[in-house]
């Protein structure tokens, strides 16, 4: 599986290269082995499905080309100004978006799984009962979680909504 990491490109699959995710975990005493020892196939897998998770989320502006349109949500203008610029002032994704990527390939390889209902299924249990609850599980698997430290590097970039309770 060959990823496309390109900026803004209409089939961007990936916020991060294999080589840029590999120097991110090289740093990281607890999981550089770990992700070194995957395959290329699976550590492309992880950055798709990572990508894909942070793409979920409601974010700021809007996407940097809706023309084309780019396939992610990063690049993006919010406020009339554009995340991110290299230095040379090329496109770029944000390093926090970069970094959030790498933390969720993580998450999704440690955790294995995203607790939804599908894992109820594959274990044989359909539903049980608590007191007078029912708890069914459907064969409809729910997106992943997001990463707690993937969320913090997303959280200045993330849509808030107020919620306005009447008394």
């Amino acid at each position: 599986m060959t990823i496309d990491a390109t900026p803004a490109g209409p089939a961007a699959d990936s916020y991060v290269t294999l080589d840029q995710a590999d120097q991110y975990f090289q740093a990281d005493y607890d999981f550089a082995a770990v992700w070194a020892g995957l395959s290329e196939e699976d550590r492309s897998r992880l950055l798709v499905s990572a990508a894909r998770t942070i793409d979920r989320l409601r974010y700021q502006g809007r996407p940097y080309d809706e023309t084309t349109p780019q396939a992610l949500q990063f690049p993006r203008i919010i406020g009339g100004r554009v995340h991110d610029l290299t230095s040379a002032g090329e496109l770029a994704v944000p390093k926090a978006v970069r970094q959030a990527a790498c933390e969720q390939a993580r998450y999704i390889y440690i955790s294995g799984s995203d607790g939804g209902p599908a894992d109820l299924i594959s274990f044989g249990l359909g539903s049980f009962q608590l007191d007078r609850i029912t708890v069914s599980a459907s064969d409809r698997v729910r997106p992943r979680g997001l990463a707690p430290a993937a969320l913090r590097l997303l959280a200045p970039y993330l849509a808030h909504s107020l919620e306005i309770i009447r008394t």
